[in-house]
């Protein structure tokens, strides 16, 4: 009985922190670039970093993460495995190609975290930031 209670009082705790704290969304930044040769046809025209973080249940199965199709707003998504570098990668370039007609991304590096000794271990908090160079076509000017 004394077990049941002590882990029912451990789940409380780790639900309210991961109420509290509200930190699974999406950020976004991105700028334009100098412009210069990458080669192949191809010119620098953005970089840009994105951090897309989360709760999961014992670092496995996904609670909250933030929302790929809406960065910088907060949102996220229940249940969804979003903490991925195809995902960032993803949200990366849509961005840039919105922004500034970027056709693909090159230099692209992943930075993962994870993380529950806060909770004991049930609940995780993890992360990934992913930062690149946006490229377009070297005749393609327009913004």
């Amino acid at each position: 009985m004394q077990k049941q209670s002590f882990f029912c009082a451990i789940a409380l705790a780790a639900l309210s922190v991961l109420v509290l704290t509200g930190c699974c969304h999406v950020q976004l930044y991105t700028e334009e670039a100098p412009a210069a040769s990458a080669g192949n046809g191809y010119q620098v025209c953005a970089s840009g970093t994105v951090r897309n973080s989360g709760y999961y249940l014992f670092n496995k199965y996904p609670l909250y993460t933030g929302h790929p199709d809406h960065p910088n707003r907060k949102d996220y998504h229940t249940f969804c495995d979003d903490i991925t570098p195809e995902v960032n990668s993803a949200i990366l370039l849509n961005a840039m190609r919105k922004q500034y007609k970027a056709e693909k991304l090159t230099d692209v590096e992943h930075v993962e975290t994870a993380w529950g000794y806060f909770s004991l271990w049930l609940v995780w908090r993890k992360s990934i930031t992913t930062s690149a160079v946006g490229l377009k076509k070297a005749g393609n000017t327009r913004k």
